[in-house]
């Protein structure tokens, strides 16, 4: 082996030495959503749910079964049970979260009985229930 070959096999080795890329493993995160009560027909048809990540990272969320999601608004569309899943996949930081899930159920609610007011064509009032 000649000097010059010497050379630049003492300058690759020093330069792999010195510039060696540095690996990160993605930081692990968890996602909080608390429990769901079970909701009932006559309740409010759409509330908010809240999951958040540990990273701050924005949480998406699926529906199925009885209920549908749009952001973080869930609606319910009739009896059953609905199963909501947060999810949030990561970025170059951060590892994606295990999705987390929250099902509920949701039974036929049933209206008291109430009194109607109708006004006829004459304008007399008609009570009915």
């Amino acid at each position: 082996m000649n000097l010059f070959q010497r050379l630049v096999v003492v300058g690759s080795v020093t330069a792999s030495l010195l510039f060696t890329s540095t690996v990160h493993a993605a930081a692990t995160q968890e996602i909080t959503f608390g429990p769901i009560s079970n909701r009932t027909t006559a309740q409010a048809l759409s509330f908010d749910v809240a999951p958040v990540a540990s990273s701050g990272l924005t949480v998406s969320i699926s529906a199925s079964g009885a209920c549908s999601v749009s952001s973080f608004t869930v609606s319910v569309l009739d009896k059953g049970n609905c199963t909501l899943t947060a999810t949030q996949a990561g970025d170059e930081e951060w590892a994606a979260a295990a999705p987390v899930s929250r099902s509920f159920e949701i039974a036929r609610g049933f209206f008291s009985r109430k009194t109607v007011q109708f006004t006829t064509s004459t304008g007399s009032a008609v009570k009915g229930l």
